[in-house]
């Protein structure tokens, strides 16, 4: 883990720009629902919080924990989702059925050799899940046969007693596995606060990113997080990196080309979906909401810009016109939602819903 404290500005006589941020988290790391709460709350982070994982992720997880145990020896099997950077062979397949309701998962024989593994009693297994109905007190129910594929209700499926010990085993993992977050979800927990410090990616897959300077109490409570999640259950090589970044000339050129370039992308890509956007509600105006969220986003863009305009500057002709293009389209955003009060839906517009928007 990187330890060092998160240089400020100003600091023996350093100006800086902003940092070179690198998060990696341990493939490993499994964390409960309540230890991330613990976590991220107290640092402002609780927010950020992901949602509950589905239950065709922590039941998939569950099998594999389960299976690692079952098997002789219990290290021939691998619980990471990649491997040397590659994604791994995927051990465990859902069959697809009409009935939403029910999860059924069964082992992919091609990429497991269950005889070497001691595990060749497994071969016709298939685990079933019934999902509890929605906003209901129901439990998820849970269930498991050996039986060779054929119609079986898990509602009604009474296992035997080889089934009901396998089924027991399994419900331990079943249950530690659905309120526990893997690299997968915090990965984009920890994306998603660093996106919102205002941050542009230097890398065109990923990972590496700047955090303006102005940014660093943000920077300095994510590393506190950094070090909660490395005291994690398999988070040891968790990391953060933090590198500061001289406000000087050489420096500023660097970053200028990287971050218009990311800037530029993500302009192009919010411009065409805007587009796409008013051409679908031309005719009957939009909602209220949809176009403070979309006038919001415009407004972050601007900012942004703004930002990195005095910051590094940045090659403002380009990227203002680029702006201009947004605005117009923010403007014609605000139209049609007057559109929708004289002459939209009633669901378009509620009535006595009339509100100033401005850009």
């Amino acid at each position: 883990m990187y330890t060092d404290e998160v240089k400020l500005s100003g600091e023996n006589g350093l100006e800086l720009l902003g940092y070179t941020v690198i998060a990696s988290l341990d493939s490993k790391i499994e964390v409960t629902h309540a230890a991330l709460l613990n976590l991220t709350t107290p640092l402002g982070f609780g927010s950020h919080a992901p949602p509950m994982v589905e239950p065709n992720t922590y039941i998939k997880r569950a099998m594999m924990a389960w299976l690692k145990e079952l098997t002789q020896g219990g290290s021939a099997i691998s619980l990471d989702d990649e491997e040397e950077g590659k994604k791994a062979k995927s051990l465990v397949r859902q069959i697809k059925t009409p009935d939403k309701q029910v999860i059924i998962l069964a082992l992919v024989k091609e990429n497991i050799n269950l005889e070497e593994l001691g595990l060749e009693y497994l071969t016709n297994l298939r685990v079933f899940y019934v999902r509890p109905k929605p906003h209901t007190e129901e439990q998820g129910m849970l269930t498991l046969t050996l039986t060779p594929s054929g119609a079986t209700d898990p509602r009604t499926y009474y296992p035997t007693a080889k089934e009901a010990n396998l089924l027991d085993s399994l419900q331990r993992h079943v249950t530690y596995y659905q309120s526990v977050y893997k690299s997968l979800e915090l990965r984009r927990m920890i994306n998603e606060i660093i996106d919102g410090m205002q941050a542009t990616n230097l890398r065109p897959n990923g990972g590496v990113m700047f955090v303006p300077s102005y940014k660093r109490e943000e920077l300095v409570r994510l590393k506190q997080l950094m070090e909660g999640l490395q005291a994690q259950t398999g988070g040891e090589k968790s990391s953060l990196l933090h590198i500061p970044i001289v406000d000087e000339e050489n420096s500023k050129k660097q970053l200028a080309g990287a971050t218009h370039d990311a800037f530029m992308q993500r302009v192009t890509a919010y411009k065409e979906a805007m587009t796409r956007f008013l051409a679908q509600h031309r005719k009957r105006g939009i909602r209220l909401d949809n176009m403070q969220a979309r006038i919001a986003e415009y407004q972050e863009f601007k900012a942004q810009l703004e930002v990195y305009t005095g910051l590094l500057d940045v090659r403002l002709d380009e990227v203002r016109g680029e702006v201009d293009t947004l605005e117009r389209q923010a403007q014609e955003l605000i139209g049609l939602y007057a559109k929708s009060l004289t002459g939209g839906s009633d669901e378009d517009a509620p009535e006595g819903e009339a509100e100033e928007a401005t850009v």
